[in-house]
């Protein structure tokens, strides 16, 4: 797919976002793996994109939706979470999306120093991604 862009977040994404999020694999990769009711999302989604804090972007190739991105900000550390639409998975979104937000974050948002994410460890494809994107991996215990 060509024209591979990041925008912002508007009000008309909430309900593909809520269908995104209770896909079961995108629920078993969460660390709260339960599903998520229609309420807990919209009040969820008004407090993501009304804050200063957050970064939260569509990863969009031509017409077609292909993920989310969002980063929480907290100085000069953004915490990475993401995900590809069920539609669009195994296909390398994942790391162009990711490469994508490296760029705009260099571009752009020059204050943020470290990006992390936390991965769950049963979580392979966002391993391999991070992995393959040279991000250091670190264990806590």
């Amino acid at each position: 797919m060509q024209n591979a862009i990041l925008r912002e977040v508007t009000n008309t994404d909430r309900d593909m976002l809520f269908e995104w999020a209770n896909d079961p694999v995108t629920r078993a990769n969460s660390f709260h793996t339960a599903p998520i009711s229609f309420d807990e999302h919209k009040k969820w989604f008004e407090k993501q994109i009304a804050s200063y804090n957050v970064l939260f972007l569509i990863y969009q190739c031509g017409e077609q939706d292909i993920g989310q991105i969002r980063l929480d900000i907290d100085g000069d550390t953004a915490y990475i979470n993401y995900s590809v639409s069920p539609n669009f998975r195994g296909k390398g979104y994942g790391a162009k999306m990711l490469s994508l937000l490296e760029d705009k974050i260099t571009r752009d948002y020059p204050h943020i120093r470290c990006l992390r994410a936390e991965v769950k460890n049963i979580n392979e494809a966002s391993k391999y991604i991070f992995k393959k994107l040279r991000y250091t991996e670190a264990v806590e215990v």
